[in-house]
């Protein structure tokens, strides 16, 4: 009885799969199942002549579609602009009220907007939980038609998050999912990179938005969330969901080189500050050494720093030292 009625919460709240896609991930075990071997924590040798190309391998890899949510791992990556493809590409925001201010008597002044503001694990902890797929035009798929919206859009993401329905139905629901070791969920799926015409006949909205102390325009496209998603994280406030507008990108100037020196200026999307986060198993591991001893406080996985490359034992010199060495000519610029 309970399996029946996990099938039909499932049949419900699970959304639809898209047409002409494949799913990007490991169809494997993650590269980082065995991260916490003994082998990670020595350093890399001082004597160049003792350090082998296994020195400088990449050991995993990460895209974070949707910004502070779960994040899918690669077995390959193209890197583009912005950084690592299809990383970052959008973001939760929440329509925050605006501060108050006191005015002299008798002095006339327009009332303050809301403004949208992006959100984080910082302050919404349950991002963390929602789980991300990532959907690419196949063109060996059966199903691929070149005019199919979702392969127009470029792909689509479906997010699934906890989800339980109210009354005896949801109580018997997950303890069928608990018999597969799982819990009920609820999905919903957005377009990667809807055209005007999906646009306007969706509705999506351009707006401003404030990710740390840049304001840019995006596309807004919070019609797609179920509102069962805001109680979920707590938020109070009306939830969006917004897309990197291309055309619109932040620029990126603290510690990068200026434009009148190289040509260009640096540009990333809803990254925290720079296209490509780097660390290596090394130092997360010497971290660790350096933490508060606390039986109940789990090992440090590399995964908590939402890097997108992950290596083995090498440092920031021997990532320059490896960059060096490939023939990047076909990378953008701003990421040579």
């Amino acid at each position: 009885i309970a399996l029946f009625f996990y099938e039909q919460h499932n049949s419900k709240t699970q959304a639809e799969k898209p047409k002409g896609c494949k799913k990007l991930g490991m169809k494997i075990e993650s590269n980082l199942a065995n991260e916490f071997d003994a082998n990670f924590s020595r350093g890399r040798p001082a004597s160049t002549t003792e350090t082998s190309a296994e020195w400088w391998r990449v050991k995993s890899m990460w895209i974070y579609p949707v910004k502070s949510c779960k994040g899918v791992e690669l077995n390959h990556a193209s890197i583009v602009t912005t950084g690592m493809e299809y990383d970052r590409q959008f973001t939760f925001a929440e329509l925050k009220k605006p501060a108050q201010v006191t005015v002299p008597p008798g002095t006339t002044q327009l009332s303050p907007q809301h403004k949208w503001g992006f959100i984080t694990q910082r302050e919404f902890p349950k991002l963390a939980t929602i789980k991300t797929e990532m959907w690419i035009p196949d063109f060996n798929s059966a199903s691929y038609r070149p005019h199919d919206d979702d392969v127009e859009a470029g792909g689509v993401i479906i997010m699934s998050f906890p989800y339980q329905e109210s009354g005896i139905r949801g109580k018997i629901a997950a303890l069928g999912a608990k018999l597969f070791g799982k819990v009920p969920e609820k999905q919903f799926r957005v377009p990667f990179n809807p055209t005007p015409a999906q646009i306007e006949k969706a509705g999506y909205k351009q707006e401003h938005i404030s990710i740390w102390k840049d304001t840019v325009t995006a596309l807004n496209m919070e019609l797609e969330i179920p509102d069962e998603l805001r109680y979920y994280l707590g938020i109070s406030n009306k939830l969006g969901l917004f897309r990197i507008d291309n055309s619109n990108l932040r620029e990126v100037h603290r510690n990068a080189p200026k434009a009148d020196d190289i040509g260009y200026q640096p540009v990333t999307g809803f990254q925290d500050a720079y296209p490509l986060h780097l660390i290596n198993l090394c130092s997360v591991r010497d971290v660790e050494r350096q933490m508060p001893k606390d039986k109940k406080t789990p090992r440090l996985s590399a995964q908590r720093f939402r890097a997108n490359i992950i290596s083995k034992y090498s440092s920031i010199v021997a990532w320059l030292y490896a960059f060096t060495n490939f023939n990047c000519s076909h990378w953008p610029r701003s990421i040579r």
